[in-house]
């Protein structure tokens, strides 16, 4: 809300009224280990979680884990109580995904549920910030996770995973999905899949990523635009700047990154195919 007053007029709220969501249990910490890993490796983490949960408590059945500064791969596994149970794929995405479990209530309080999942990381410090929610009433708030030590088989009391090694790079790997394609309009295999990893940035830094030919000039720009760290892909169409279908032949893929150290790039070759 926001009320502007001047000298002839002025506002005044008389009343005001908010609805409360009921937490799904009285208190839910978690822990994420490993808490150290290397950078832009696939990993696999277990996302530890206790509830404490009172006669009253509604419970749930579904964790929701996002990520901030990393990108998610799969799910791998759940247990609750250090048993295997069986769970379900509800959204298995590179920034979210959402497990379905067993019911978790007051009959389980301060059991440990532990998901392992695979994920890899892109700078600094990486957030995997966690939410339950019930089902039955998904109308509700969902509950967030709050750091803390969920089990003491585990040493991280964190939500968060550092990066160790590193280095110096800022640009990772790139990835040309084989490097050959053939744009002629049946559907299949009609564009080249540009995929980069930016390491280490805070803050949004200017990316490009563009074709050349050999003799180095300027066939396209595919891209320009600010990018964060994480996974980024981009996508080539064949087509040159004035929208017309290239040659076939050879052709180089370069995207470079500006920071504050220096622009980095990184090149690889492509082949146009009809």
């Amino acid at each position: 809300m926001d009320f502007q007053s001047n000298i002839a007029a002025g506002s005044r709220m008389n009343y005001v009224e908010f609805t409360a969501s009921p937490p799904a249990v009285t208190t839910l910490v978690g822990e994420i280990d490993p808490y150290q890993v290397e950078m832009a490796q696939v990993t696999q983490f277990t996302y530890a979680i206790r509830p404490t949960i009172g006669l009253d408590d509604p419970g749930f059945d579904h964790l929701e884990i996002s990520v901030q500064g990393g990108r998610l791969v799969s799910i791998d596994g759940v247990r609750i109580g250090g048993q295997e149970v069986a769970f379900e794929r509800v959204e298995e995405g590179a920034e979210q995904l959402v497990v379905g479990v067993p019911r978790l209530d007051v009959d389980r309080t301060e059991e440990v549920m532990e998901v392992d999942f695979s994920a890899e990381i892109f700078r600094y410090g990486a957030t995997f910030a966690g939410r339950v929610f019930d089902s039955q009433t998904p109308q509700e708030i969902w509950q967030p996770v709050q750091p803390g030590d969920a089990t003491a088989l585990r040493d991280g009391n964190s939500l968060s995973v550092q990066a160790v090694a590193l280095g110096a790079r800022v640009l990772g790997a790139l990835d040309l999905a084989g490097g050959i394609f053939t744009p002629n309009g049946d559907g299949v295999n009609d564009g080249l899949d540009i995929a980069y990893d930016l390491l280490k940035l805070v803050a949004p830094a200017p990316v490009v990523v563009e074709v050349r030919d050999l003799a180095g000039g300027l066939v396209r720009e595919v891209y320009n635009g600010l990018d964060t760290a994480g996974r980024h892909r981009r996508l080539w169409d064949g087509l040159d700047e004035r929208g017309q279908q290239v040659a076939p032949g050879v052709y180089i893929c370069r995207v470079e990154v500006a920071t504050e150290e220096g622009r980095r790039q990184r090149a690889g070759v492509v082949a146009v195919a009809y």
